[in-house]
């Protein structure tokens, strides 16, 4: 299996690397992606759209069914047409940053039998159907659906909860949902 990676992230290279060692495929980190592409036949794309957004539009502009794993900081959609298209038309997956190594890597491995988790009629409008999704990539934090709160977990070690804390209000802002933090910790979902 060939993979095209789009990335800059340091993580996700790594991850790749760990992956293909234990299992059968090889990537590309491109700085041409889109000779690479157009030269070369991938199985899988895995592009993330905070700095290579572009490629990928090129890409399924070209190949509509290619496979593709986008990673990205937040639900916005990348094109005009939305969620409900989407599984018509391409054949693609999103992870949310922070990513696990066992998610990227079941999802390669695996690909066909995953839908997108985040194909859902409102979801890029009203994230709360998924935070318990999105608290699950945090090791420092769960999500209470009865209370909506999204609570820091008591193993969770103090430096490692306030840098998670920032990335989970982050992105309840660019979603603009609206929050309140109680005890200095907790996120009340308002």
């Amino acid at each position: 299996m060939n993979i095209l990676l789009l990335s800059n992230d340091y993580t996700i290279k790594s991850y790749l690397e760990i992956g293909q060692n234990k299992l059968n495929y090889s990537f590309v980190n491109s700085n041409q992606p889109m000779v690479d592409y157009e030269k070369n036949n991938f199985d899988i794309v895995i592009v993330d759209i905070s700095t290579h957004k572009k490629n990928l539009l090129q890409i399924l502009e070209l190949t509509p069914k290619q496979k593709i794993i986008v990673i990205s900081d937040n639900l916005d959609c990348i094109n005009e047409i939305g969620c409900d298209i989407c599984p018509v038309k391409y054949n693609k997956h999103r992870l949310l940053k922070p990513i696990q190594i066992n998610t990227l890597l079941d999802l390669i491995i695996d690909f066909n039998s995953h839908e997108c988790k985040y194909l859902q009629t409102d979801c890029f409008n009203n994230i709360k159907p998924i935070l318990s999704d999105i608290t699950k990539r945090f090791n420092t934090y769960d999500f209470c659906s009865d209370s909506n709160i999204i609570y820091k977990k008591e193993n969770a070690r103090s430096n490692s909860f306030v840098l998670d804390l920032l990335e989970i209000t982050g992105i309840l802002d660019n979603h603009n949902t609206k929050y309140e933090i109680i005890n200095g910790r907790d996120i009340q979902i308002i």
